[in-house]
Parts: C-alpha cells; structure tokens; sequence
C-alpha cells in the first residue's frame, strides 16, 4: 500500500476501545477525520452487531461491518442493519456443541441475526472464568436471556453464526476443539481467558474482508487492517497492510506487517492513522 488506504478495518475489543470498553478523545477525533478524508472504516468484531457502540459507526460514518468473527457481514443504517453474507453454523453441528457443554460448569451461547441469546440464568457463570469486570459487564449488557432451552430456540429454525464457550476446564476445552476438528467444517478461535467462539469453516475475518472489497472494487493491498487477538490474524494477513496492537499476544504480533508504538489503552490506532493522515 502507498500512501493513505482506500478503506480500514478495525478490531474492537484489544484494539480500538480501551480496557473499560471506551472510546478515547484522541481516536474519536481520528475517526472523523478518517471520514473526512472519505475512507471507509469498518468495524470488524467478534461482536454481533448490536454491540458495535453506536458512537464508534456515527464517527466513522461506517457504513459496513463485520462482526460474529467474520460470519456476517452487514450494512448498518440508522433503521437498523441487513446482512449482505452470512455463514451460519450447520445444525446438527450447533446441537452438538450445545449437547456437549450445557448443564456444565461452562458456559455457552449463541448468535442468531444480529442479535445473541443464552439460557436464562447461565450467565451466572460468567464470574468465574477469570474475566475482566468490564467483559462481564458487557457481555451481560447485550445478551438476550431466554426461558426456552438454546436447542429447542435452534429447532424453531433460527439460523446460528457463532457459538460462544467459556470452559471451566481443560477438559472442556479439549472436548469443543476435538468435537469441531473431527467435524472439519466448524472454525475454532479465540479472544480472551478460557474462551471458545465458534463459526462455520468458511467464516473468519479474512475472508469477510476479501468478500467486501471485492463487492465494491477496492483492492485488498489498498486497505489496512488492526487486531490484537488470534481472530485478527486472517484479516492481518489479506490486509495491504496488517497492523498488530502492541499489546497483543507475540503469535499476533509476529504475523503483522507492523505494530502500533502505543497500546489500546492509549489510543494506538489514532496515533497510527494519524500517521497516515494528512495534517
């Protein structure tokens, strides 16, 4: 890539918002002056929609996102958003993962159109997997709980993206990853402590990012892309440009084009952009 990028794509959590999941003056001020400049930003989250913070797609002016870990792609409009591609999770195979972890000490929900949906009393749980409050709070804040069981929410036929687990143990680690492996048409990944999220094998950042730029014309060498976390790598690597958070893992680290000088939780995407930016 030479010069400034045709369109950005941005992790969320790690990488955009701070550690209290905020947004700092510094980045808001560089989002609008991303738009400013007419560059498209994308938020590109393990995230369903509904938790894009409304502030970040008004700044940004974004018009696209990317969320579920790359298993939806959506137009987001003030109205709400339309799905433009969506990979769901083959049934039988969601079934099963709820069969192997449910009435455990682990926890697991699900994403259905946007939105995501647990057991009614499972996120009890979320207090003890070592979680960050901040990640607590807000996984609390945008699930729905349900009185139905997630299994019998699946036979009423909606479609499934993601299925989040938080497992209690190693065993229950080991059991998710070897259940989706000898499948091999389910994708691992993972984001934080003692944490699961799986799509279908088609889904992932990457690929979502390639699919939009295609859609409108951009060449992918002409884009950059910020992550922190084994999720973001696809979407590093098919990026012009690939940029790890300072404070991501060194497996994340080493698979980027570069890395920001300052963490997440001193506004390292701003300083970056503003980097590219002119004055």
């Amino acid at each position: 890539m030479t010069g400034m990028p045709q369109m950005v794509f941005c992790d969320l959590d790690g990488t955009l918002l701070d550690g209290e999941k905020q947004m700092s003056d510094r980045t808001r001020r560089a989002l609008q002056r991303l738009a400013g400049c007419g560059i498209g930003f994308v938020p590109s989250t393990g995230r369903s929609v509904v938790g894009i913070p409304q502030e970040v797609i008004d700044l940004s002016g974004a018009r696209y996102a990317i969320t579920a870990d790359g298993a939806t792609v959506c137009q987001l409009s003030h109205g709400g958003q339309t799905d433009l591609r969506a990979s769901t999770i083959p049934r039988d195979a969601v079934v099963g993962l709820l069969d192997l972890v449910g009435h455990s000490a682990s926890y697991i929900d699900l994403f259905s159109e946007g939105e995501a949906y647990v057991e009614r009393g499972e996120m009890r749980k979320l207090d003890g997997f070592g979680l960050l409050p901040g990640d607590v709070a807000y996984i609390r804040s945008v699930r729905n709980e349900i009185d139905t069981t997630l299994v019998d929410f699946v036979a009423q036929g909606h479609p499934v993206e993601r299925l989040t687990v938080f497992f209690a143990d190693e065993r229950m680690r080991d059991a998710v990853y070897g259940f989706s492996q000898e499948r091999g048409d389910l994708a691992c990944y993972t984001s934080q402590r003692a944490n699961i999220e799986v799509t279908s094998a088609g889904a992932s950042k990457g690929s979502a990012l390639l699919w939009l730029c295609d859609r409108f014309g951009i060449p992918a060498e002409e884009t950059i892309a910020f992550g922190d976390s084994l999720n973001d790598v696809s979407m590093l690597r098919e990026a012009g440009v690939g940029v790890a958070m300072v404070n991501a893992d060194e497996g994340v680290r080493i698979q980027a084009d570069d890395v920001t000088r300052l963490g997440n939780d001193e506004s390292g995407v701003a300083e970056y952009l503003e980097g590219l930016l002119p004055a």
